[in-house]
C-alpha cells in the first residue's frame, strides 16, 4: 500500500508562489521503534525529502535536513535528520528547558497535514529538541489540541539531531487509502544563541 502524499508549503505556497513537489510515501511491515536514532531497516525503504528551504527567502536552507515517510496500516511515520554545527548550544537550550514546549527557543521541527489539500485546514504537529511536543488544529482560527495520541521521540549525536513521529490514521479519523494525495509540510525551525 502506497500514499502519495504532496510537498508544499502551507504558508510559503501561496505567499511564494512556491512549485509543489510530491513524495511517495513507502509502506513498512515492521513499524520503527520511535527512539529517535533512525537506524531500523525500514527508514532505508524510505525516499527522502532533502529541499528545505527558508520560509520568508526561498532559498536554500544554511544547515542541511532532510525527512523521511512510512505508513503502516494504523500509523503515518515521519523521521527528520537536521545537521547542526553547534549542537552544545543545543544541548544548553535543552538543558535550560528540559519539561516545556516552547516554540520560542531552540530547535524544532514541524509536520502540517492538510489531507483534503484546502491550504486552510491542517493539523500541526510540533517536536522541540527537548522532546516535548505540540498539536494544533488549523481550520478558521488554530487550536491547541492539549495532549493526543501521538509519539515523538529526538535523538541528539555530535553534529546532528534526529527526531522520529509516529501519528495514527485514527486521530486524524482518516484510513491509508492507496493513490491519495495529501498536502504536506515539513518545517524546520532553528534558533540558535
Amino acid at each position: 500500500m502506497r500514499i502519495a502524499l504532496v510537498l508544499l508549503s502551507l504558508a510559503c505556497y501561496v505567499a511564494l508562489g512556491a512549485e509543489t513537489r510530491h513524495v511517495q510515501v513507502a509502506s513498512t511491515e515492521t513499524a520503527p521503534v520511535v527512539d529517535g536514532k533512525l537506524d531500523e531497516p525500514c527508514w532505508q525503504q524510505a525516499k527522502t525529502a532533502d529541499d528545505f528551504r527558508r520560509f520568508t527567502e526561498g532559498t536554500p536552507a544554511h544547515e542541511s535536513s532532510e525527512a523521511r515517510l512510512l505508513i503502516d496500516d494504523t500509523h503515518l511515520y515521519v523521521a527528520f535528520r537536521c545537521e547542526e554545527p553547534r549542537m552544545d548550544l543545543v544541548g544548553q537550550d535543552v538543558a535550560r528547558n528540559p519539561d516545556v514546549f516552547n516554540y520560542g527557543y531552540g530547535n524544532n521541527v514541524e509536520i502540517f497535514l492538510d489531507p483534503g489539500g484546502s491550504k486552510r485546514h491542517y493539523w500541526q504537529f510540533m517536536v522541540n529538541t527537548n522532546g516535548h511536543t505540540q498539536a494544533n488544529l488549523a481550520t478558521h482560527d488554530v487550536m491547541h489540541l492539549g495532549t493526543l495520541d501521538w509519539q515523538a521521540s529526538v535523538f541528539l549525536g555530535d553534529s546532528f539531531f534526529s527526531v522520529e513521529v509516529a501519528i495514527p490514521f485514527a486521530l486524524l479519523h482518516l484510513t491509508p487509502d492507496a493513490g491519495r494525495t495529501w498536502g504536506l509540510n515539513l518545517c524546520r525551525a532553528r534558533q540558535i544563541g
